[in-house]
């Protein structure tokens, strides 16, 4: 019998703190199998989320077994499935993949070629593999969810965006999309006077501290309500705020699970509305229905021509080389200490 070729990648076994010499660890796996729509994809760079470090310390692995992280990447394609007809062997693609299946920490990776996009032409491999997850959620949550584009159709005066947390992955985003492809009024917060230094150079018309002064400092601005709201930190500490802030008919959405209930009753009286986002819900529930299968696929491609214009940039704030255990280890470290802003990435198989 042949024997599977080898490649290398980084894993766990177990929920492990990411201080244990266990929490990641090196390992070698079978090169993977291909789908009919799968492309084999030669990982060269990837970038680590905060779901990353939640799935690691929360979703334990079948037992002996090792289970690979990683949503975003970019890389070359070296093999396809049957029925792939976009892409090429040795086209430069990115993409964010699917919670069900094993991840870019990974020298080789299958993933649905129907999730994925040609790189931006503008871009190297590094700065791509920042994009996809952040892009996706926040592309799905302004224009999808809050319909920030039907603003200027539907309002007299220009609509009013708050984004909760803006110095973050998906903040940082959001902003951006929001800023280049909107009219909307664009309010960010951060913790923090670099994050909020940040959040202006990306775009935001004015950038807040947020806690407990966030109300006080939103009256301050001479603004008296929100027509969209966008969290993306702490949904359950914010709610109230949040209900208090929107305005009648006005949109929330956030993506952070709520750690505790919170009251939906507070919305009725403005018959405000709430909306998740969770980017993985068209991945997982991907279908062959017109319109649907190629969802990702379509955002990342405009994404990419918006970042080949020049409207769009990377926001990375460190890279880490090559991609192993212990580079892993530190980028889950920085993530997990919540004082971050943009991207960490990883690049280069030792």
């Amino acid at each position: 019998m042949k024997k599977e070729k080898q490649i290398p990648a980084v894993g766990y076994y177990q929920c492990l703190p990411i201080n244990d010499a266990k929490a990641l660890v090196d390992i070698e796996i079978d090169e993977p199998q291909l789908g009919k729509y799968d492309i084999l994809v030669e990982v060269k760079a990837c970038s680590v989320n905060p779901v990353d470090a939640k799935l690691r310390l929360k979703l334990a692995p079948p037992p002996g077994k090792a289970r690979i992280l990683g949503f975003d990447a970019a890389g070359l394609v070296v093999k396809k499935g049957k029925d792939v007809s976009f892409f090429q062997e040795g086209d430069a693609v990115y993409y964010s993949g699917n919670l069900l299946g094993q991840g870019s920490n990974s020298q080789l990776q299958a993933i649905d070629s129907r999730l994925c996009a040609l790189k931006p032409k503008t871009l190297d491999f590094a700065q791509a593999a920042s994009l996809p997850l952040t892009m996706l959620t926040a592309w799905e949550s302004l224009f999808e969810a809050l319909e920030i584009n039907k603003a200027s159709k539907a309002k007299p005066k220009k609509a009013n965006l708050l984004i909760i947390n803006g110095a973050g992955g998906v903040g940082s985003a959001a902003i951006q999309l929001a800023k280049q492809l909107s009219d909307v009024h664009v309010v960010a917060t951060a913790s923090h006077e670099e994050g909020r230094a940040w959040c202006k150079d990306l775009g935001a018309h004015s950038v807040l501290g947020h806690g407990s002064s966030l109300e006080k400092n939103i009256t301050e601005l001479g603004i008296d309500g929100f027509d969209y709201i966008y969290c993306c930190y702490a949904t359950d500490v914010y709610f109230q705020p949040m209900a208090r802030l929107i305005k009648p008919r006005g949109k929330i959405c956030s993506i952070v699970d709520a750690e505790k209930a919170v009251n939906i009753n507070l919305l009725k009286a403005k018959s405000a509305s709430f909306h998740w986002e969770f980017m993985n819900t068209h991945p997982a529930l991907i279908t062959d229905a017109p319109g649907e299968a190629l969802l990702h696929k379509n955002i990342l491609e405009t994404v990419a021509g918006h970042v080949d214009a020049g409207l769009i940039k990377p926001a990375i704030l460190k890279k880490f080389s090559p991609i192993h255990a212990n580079t892993l280890k530190q980028a889950h470290a920085l993530i997990e200490s919540q004082k971050i802003r943009g991207k960490l990435v990883l690049e280069g198989w030792a």
